[in-house]
C-alpha cells in the first residue's frame, strides 16, 4: 500500500477540516517529494484557504517581491525581542495557519 492511498483512506474517514489538517500537509510534503510541485502548492493553498488565508494561485516572482518588499519596510525597526515578546496568539486558525 501506497503513501497516497494510506492519506487518502485517512483523508475519507475525517469527519471535520480539522481532523484532514495533518493528513493533508502530509499529502503537500509526500506530493512535493515527488516532484509534484503544483499540486504540493495548491493543496497548502486550499488549506490556507480554509483557514481564511487568501493568496493568488497563480503568484509569480514579480507578485511575491512586491509583497515583500511593504512588509520589510514594515518590520524594519522589530528584533527578534520584540517578536518573542508578543502575547501567544489565541486565535487557533491562525496559529495553525502560520504553521503551514
Amino acid at each position: 500500500e501506497t503513501v497516497s492511498s494510506r492519506l487518502d483512506v485517512i483523508l475519507s474517514n475525517a469527519k471535520s477540516f480539522d481532523d484532514a489538517i495533518n493528513s493533508r500537509v502530509l499529502r503537500s510534503r509526500f506530493l512535493a517529494s515527488q516532484a509534484q510541485y503544483a499540486e504540493s502548492t495548491n493543496e497548502l493553498l486550499d488549506i490556507l484557504s480554509n483557514f481564511g488565508e487568501e493568496f493568488p494561485r497563480d503568484a509569480c516572482l514579480s507578485h511575491v517581491t512586491s509583497v515583500i518588499k511593504p512588509t520589510q519596510l514594515m518590520l524594519k525597526d522589530i528584533t527578534k525581542e520584540k517578536i518573542l515578546d508578543l502575547p501567544t496568539m489565541k486565535d487557533v486558525k491562525k496559529a495553525n495557519a502560520m504553521m503551514i
